[in-house]
Formats: C-alpha cells, structure tokens, sequence
C-alpha cells in the first residue's frame, strides 16, 4: 500500500456507482482517498445541476452506506479558477497532502501530467456509467436510479 493519499477529482453531477467502484479501487491501493468536488460553484445548469453541498451529501451517503470508514476519506471542495497555468497549486492549496490523481478528465489528467509533482492515473471503468448519461434520463423522466446508490436516490426525489 502506498503511503499518501490518492487524490479522486470529478464533478460528480451525479455521483454514480461507477464513482463508488473507483473508490473502492483507490482504497485497495492507498490508506486514504480524498475526493475532490470539480467546479464547485456551479449548479443549477444543465451540466452541474447539483450544488457542492448535495453532491457532498451524495458521495458521504454512499460511502456510509458502502460501509467506508469516515478516516478513510476527505471531501474537499474545488471551484474553478479558469486558470490553467495557476490550478495545479490551487487545488494542492485546497487539499490536503496527497500523491496520484486519478481522474477521467483528461484536461486535469494533461494539467497534473505538465506540473510534474503527482503521477496520473486513469481510473479502470469497470462500470458503463456517465453523469452526462443520468442527467439525461432525469430529464427525459426515464429510469435512472438503477445507475446511482441509493443514497444519491433518495438525495434525487
């Protein structure tokens, strides 16, 4: 196991249960995961829909109800500076200490890759689910819940 931290960033919007499953990856390979929120100060859009603060509640729900220790994790909130040459060391100052990144985006994948100081890691999608996908099937009224825990399901009624 290594010693620090991995970093797991997203926007979550919503978190699904392809998000629980690289969780659980990270967890078999380092002490602890922190979990950043991407674009924070958004919501109410159709691409961000849930507020920081729901999408907060979403990912402690369906970790408690996955039976992840609280010690095993660390939510942090990261908004969006529109800065690309500045965002690294943003989001180094928000967090705590960690070592890889694991995330699908490539633009944070290219960003952390140019800094140097953290390897990147592509997370294995073990599961084929998108939040583009739910937000989606929300809005079109169609079955979604099949796709998120149960704790983002209730979250969502």
């Amino acid at each position: 196991m290594r010693q620090l931290s991995a970093l797991f960033i997203g926007r979550f919007q919503p978190f699904h249960k392809g998000h629980l499953d690289v969780v659980r990856q990270v967890l078999r390979l380092y002490p602890k995961i922190i979990i950043g929120i991407g674009s924070a100060q958004y919501s109410g859009m159709p691409k961000n829909p849930f507020s920081a603060a729901q999408r907060i509640r979403m990912i402690r729900g369906s970790l408690r109800a996955a039976n992840i220790s609280t010690r095993k994790f660390a939510l942090v909130k990261i908004s969006d500076i529109h800065n690309d040459n500045r965002w690294v060391k943003h989001v180094e100052k928000l967090a705590p200490q960690f070592g890889d990144v694991w995330s699908g985006t490539k633009k944070v994948q290219k960003l952390f890759r140019k800094d140097g100081k953290h390897k990147t890691v592509r997370p294995k999608f073990n599961l084929n689910i998108s939040g583009t996908k739910i937000r989606a099937l929300m809005k079109t009224k169609k079955k979604w819940q099949h796709l998120v825990p149960s704790a983002v399901e209730n979250l969502c009624k």
